[in-house]
């Protein structure tokens, strides 16, 4: 820790380039609640900390051109289920983000950070999967823009460059009459990790359904879409909780076993399915 440099970058093209010259010793810093974590069991390895959180452009919230919304990588998640458009538009992923840790820790952590974490059982993932989530991405070689679907490798292991960083997350335009939600199972009523999560959207008017489910695979993992237009609620759940069984792979460890996880898995699909097919809410 003693030779740990610390930069702050003012500007996106001054943060690559610190990232640049690091040549992949550089630890990128907004919220760090989970650095810290990763500080205290010696598991940081880095020689630089370059801290984003106040550069503009990873900072915005607000309206795309094409009527969707930019959600600025540093923005702390709080924002986002304390803003009355997110909690309307984008149920899932308010719901989401009210789900992780403690008030302390949505006061601090980051969209990007929880991201960029790449935990299985993350809390913003399976929400902003659903909703068809992109990244914009900037790097030595300009702008890039990545669907969050791909963004994920393995476990702790994503899709961005030593020299890039996430500067966004664009959610596309709406449809007017979109639903979706998110559950979550954890061991405590307060701050917990999830044993499984899952989000879901519906769209009435085209009959797609799509889902996303967290800790049951190596990454929060995105199902095939359904379209279930016509069909019943009762044949609806079926169906859905058939496509999420034949996709989730679960594993046994020291919070969970993996029966349980299918088990949840399969009651948060019947869940999801009665929230937005049969009540509409």
């Amino acid at each position: 820790m003693s030779d740990l440099r610390y930069e702050r970058p003012s500007s996106l093209k001054d943060a690559v380039a610190v990232l640049g010259a690091a040549a992949g010793g550089a630890r990128l810093v907004a919220g760090g609640t989970d650095l810290m974590v990763a500080s205290h069991y010696g598991r940081m390895n880095a020689q630089v900390l370059v801290n984003i959180k106040h550069i503009p452009e990873l900072n915005v919230l607000g309206p795309t051109a094409d009527g969707g919304l930019e959600i600025g990588a540093a923005l702390p998640v709080y924002r986002l289920y304390e803003t009355p458009q997110i909690v309307k538009t984008y149920a899932a992923l308010a719901e989401g983000a009210f789900n992780i840790g403690s008030v302390q820790i949505r006061n601090r952590a980051t969209v990007g950070g929880n991201l960029c974490n790449a935990s299985a059982c993350m809390d913003t993932g399976p929400g902003l999967l659903v909703l068809d989530a992109e990244l914009k991405i900037f790097g030595t070689n300009g702008y890039r823009m990545l669907p969050l679907k791909n963004f994920f490798k393995g476990y702790k292991s994503f899709d961005l460059a030593p020299d890039e960083v996430l500067v966004s997350v664009v959610l596309p335009k709406p449809p007017a009459d979109l639903r979706s939600g998110f559950e979550k199972l954890k061991r405590t009523k307060g701050h917990d990790l999830a044993l499984v999560n899952a989000a879901a959207s519906y769209v009435p008017s085209t009959g797609v359904l799509k889902a996303a489910v967290g800790a049951c695979s190596a990454i929060p993992l995105r199902l095939p879409e359904l379209n279930v237009a016509g069909k019943s609620v009762a044949d609806v759940e079926a169906i859905f909780v058939e496509n999420a069984l034949a996709n989730i792979c679960p594993i046994s460890d020291v919070r969970s076993c993996s029966e349980y996880r299918r088990d949840m898995t399969a009651l948060f699909c019947q869940r999801l399915v009665a929230r937005l097919l049969g009540s509409g809410k």
